[in-house]
């Protein structure tokens, strides 16, 4: 008869705790390579159940082949067998997805014990962020919102840096057609999305200025119309001072 292990679920966090748990490992606390032992006893645990599971899955469906081979086995034999095994691998799915859990849990806790979030200071890892934004040719002004969704650091660091947040562009469209007629029931829908896409465009320019604080401003302004890179216009101001906007 086979045998199941008693299977203790995963480590459980709030995202409160976890966010806890996190800032505590920026910081060398050993409360989080506390949690890091628990987690990894947790995965060797797991690991060890679901070896021995997949061993007597080995050996029941050996006994069941020699059983055919060299007997007749009756029905209620192997209904058993095949009820035991059955029984076995859904407890190894459940070990494997408590593990799954276990794992995301160390992959997000280790994350922050990195040197780079630990040692580096905000004023250096901030020069890094631009300069690798700039080498790598990525968007200025959706690399604030990008790099702030790494983790929880970032985050921070972002959004009090006023230099990643003092370039933006504004994209011209004059493609965008309005039915000149006023009776024409396409032409309230265009108004519309026209004034939906400017207050979007608002809102978006005055948390750029927001965070850019005194930082001097790029502005790219884009004429969308024209579809060629030789021809496309842009129009670079460095050095605009964000109260001067």
């Amino acid at each position: 008869m086979a045998t199941i292990p008693t299977i203790r679920s995963p480590l459980e966090f709030s995202k409160p705790q976890l966010k806890k748990l996190c800032l505590q490992a920026s910081r060398g606390h050993p409360r989080a390579y506390e949690v890091l032992s628990q987690i990894d006893d947790e995965l060797s645990e797991y690991n060890s159940q679901m070896s021995a599971l997949d061993t007597q899955i080995v050996l029941l469906t050996f006994q069941r082949n020699q059983h055919n081979k060299y007997t007749t086995v009756s029905p209620g034999i192997e209904t058993g067998i095949a009820s035991e095994i059955s029984a076995l691998q859904i407890h190894i799915e459940i070990l494997s997805s408590h593990r799954g859990v276990s794992y995301e849990h160390k992959r997000i806790i280790s994350s922050f014990l990195s040197p780079l979030n630990r040692l580096l200071p905000n004023e250096i890892l901030i020069k890094i962020l631009v300069l690798a934004c700039d080498e790598h040719d990525v968007a200025r002004d959706l690399a604030p919102l990008g790099l702030a969704s790494i983790c929880h650091r970032w985050r921070e660091v972002v959004l009090t840096s006023t230099e990643l947040w003092s370039s933006f562009k504004i994209t011209v469209s004059t493609t965008y057609q309005v039915p000149m007629r006023f009776n024409d029931p396409m032409r309230r829908d265009a108004l519309l999305e026209i004034e939906r896409l400017e207050m979007r465009l608002e809102k978006r320019i005055n948390v750029y200025l927001e965070r850019s604080g005194g930082h001097l401003l790029n502005l790219h302004v884009i004429d969308d119309n024209l579809k060629t890179p030789d021809t496309k216009i842009r129009l670079s101001y460095g050095a605009v001072n964000a109260g001067d906007v």
